[in-house]
């Protein structure tokens, strides 16, 4: 409490160099739960409870964007508001008179930022006006124009240690986890440090995968504070990464939800846990739980509509969360990308195809959406569009790049492109901890391309290896294949090839073209008996070598 204090009188210099904003004189507000609001003082201290006796656990920033969860009157008389996003506590509606908060409107929004540009002409080094112009744009999601006005206030005021908090948030929210750990740092060394600070270094860690540092921190997090939800919570996340430490995982978040029952991202991570503990039940009763507890909070609804689709096949009753989620927040890419993919598993593909490239249109970096559209154009046999947006993800090193690359082959070889194809197969291969399945089928595939080149014991030598890797499922790939070809419509070509035939002359080509696309795709006796009838009319001693080979294998 009393590092919290002298904290805030660091801040006395900073904040007196901006005016208070017009946007601050407003009628009386009666604010609501389900509200976005924007954060009016340059500094606005949060707690864990709704009076000044309760420890600061973070601040948030003139300009930041955040939500109403829920509106109490204390003892004294005074609105408390428990906010979400950026805080995850309380703050008081009012001080000394003034609203710290103003309902969200872009133009609200956009009316700040014009009264900041104005105090920065008057004054072009007002340290605060550029730092509440940066946390406009990082409310925006502009972390380059962010990075930009939080570096300027430091090139004015180097000392100021913590500044360097708003230039690490800008890189935390960017998904930078190295330079965001680069700026937490200065502050730690500063020696005088909230929680929220300590959270936001452990997310670096955990951007880096470097959970044993994301522990430290947060444990430090947790002893400065232990009443509040926040860091509980996240402890159980990082907990929930090792795997000696999972009844550790269940007893942080329980503690987290009953130390801050308006915390319903606890709720939210204590579903995410039970579902992949395999306790689907559990799940949906903490997401239903959350939905009771704050009715207008979009993960809820988005996971319980993804379990609802994945686990149960309940995909009415996924549409309908997913519909809701969109309502409450039509700018959540997220959610469109889940509604695509449940709308793909209704057979509704333009409607899929459509959502999922709203999720792109909303945030290009959504790697789910990326990759599940360019999927769904191999099904389709869109094969152009496909390749783009693999070319795309790989070149952007999104999504997983080796599966990236094992999907992409698939495509070149649809499109006839084998050289290429191979360069992506052989590149794949070079990671050695791709799980069997993954290595089997790039060896299949590799395979393929080798029949399709005719260079039969080249292919052999590729089949063997992938027998050796997984030989059950090589030997049933017509079925267990299925789930990772991105072309089956290529299948549909060998009844294309085979039709020739009905109007030329019995041609071993056509029939090695033939074995080559069936072989593709694990039909390897309907492949054999092409292969055979090619060898009637063209002895090959490679072929009939692959096909003797290959005879014993699935024997």
């Amino acid at each position: 409490m009393r590092s919290a204090k002298r904290f805030a009188v660091l801040w006395v210099a900073v904040t007196l160099l901006i005016l208070v904003l017009p946007v601050n004189a407003q009628d009386d507000i009666t604010f609501q739960q389900g509200d976005r609001v924007i954060v009016l003082p340059d500094v606005l201290p949060v707690r864990t409870g709704t009076d000044e006796t309760h420890p600061i656990v973070t601040e948030l920033w003139g300009g930041m964007v955040t939500r109403v969860v829920a509106v109490v009157s204390s003892e004294a008389g005074e609105t408390w508001v428990y906010l979400e996003n950026n805080a995850y506590g309380w703050v008081p509606a009012k001080i000394s008179g003034q609203f710290t908060l103003a309902l969200f409107s872009e133009a609200a929004l956009d009316q700040m930022l014009a009264e900041t540009n104005a105090a920065l002409s008057s004054d072009p080094n007002a340290v605060s006006a550029y730092l509440r112009r940066g946390t406009i744009s990082l409310s925006r999601e502009d972390y380059a124009a962010a990075v930009s006005d939080y570096s300027q206030a430091i090139e004015l005021a180097p000392d100021e240690t913590r500044l360097y908090e708003y230039l690490g948030k800008a890189f935390l929210d960017r998904g930078d986890g190295v330079q965001a750990e680069l700026n937490f740092q200065r502050v730690i060394d500063a020696g005088t440090v909230l929680p929220g600070v300590l959270n936001r270094m452990s997310i670096s860690y955990q951007l880096q995968d470097r959970w044993g540092l994301a522990r430290e921190y947060i444990v430090r997090a947790q002893n400065l504070v232990p009443e509040w939800g926040l860091v509980n919570a996240s402890a159980a996340f990082i907990f929930s990464h090792y795997d000696d430490m999972t009844s550790d995982t269940l007893t942080y978040y329980s503690w987290a939800i009953e130390r801050d029952p308006y915390y319903v991202g606890a709720l939210h991570l204590r579903a995410q846990f039970y579902q992949d503990q395999g306790d689907i039940e559990a799940a949906l009763d903490d997401l239903n739980l959350a939905i009771e507890i704050d009715p207008f909070y979009v993960g809820a609804y988005l996971r319980r509509g993804i379990i609802m689709s994945n686990e149960y096949g309940d995909t009415e009753a996924a549409l309908a969360d997913f519909n809701y989620a969109i309502g409450l927040d039509p700018t959540d890419d997220r959610v469109y990308a889940a509604r695509g993919l449940n709308y793909l598993r209704r057979g509704e593909t333009e409607l899929g195809i459509n959502d999922l490239k709203q999720a792109l249109a909303l945030n290009p970096n959504n790697e789910n959406a990326a990759h599940n559209l360019a999927y769904v154009f191999g099904l389709e046999a869109r094969y152009t569009e496909s390749l783009a947006i693999y070319t795309s993800l790989l070149q952007a090193d999104l999504y997983d790049h080796f599966t990236s690359l094992l999907y992409r082959a698939m495509v070149y070889i649809a499109l006839g492109q084998y050289e290429l194809a191979l360069t992506d197969v052989d590149q794949f291969l070079t990671d050695t901890s791709m799980r069997a399945d993954f290595v089997t089928v790039a060896y299949l595939l590799r395979g393929a391309i080798d029949l399709y080149k005719r260079q039969y014991a080249m292919a052999l030598a590729d089949y063997s290896m992938g027998f050796m890797a997984y030989p059950e499922f090589v030997t049933d790939y017509g079925t267990y294949g299925q789930g990772y070809w991105i072309a089956p419509g290529h299948l549909q070509d060998a009844e294309a090839v085979r039709s020739q035939l009905s109007n030329t002359a019995a041609d071993a080509d056509i029939y090695e073209q033939m074995g080559a696309i069936y072989m593709e795709f694990g039909q390897w006796e309907a492949a054999l008996d092409v292969y055979r009838q090619a060898l009637a009319l063209r002895p090959n001693a490679d072929l009939e070598a692959f096909v003797n080979q290959f005879e014993i294998f699935i024997r």
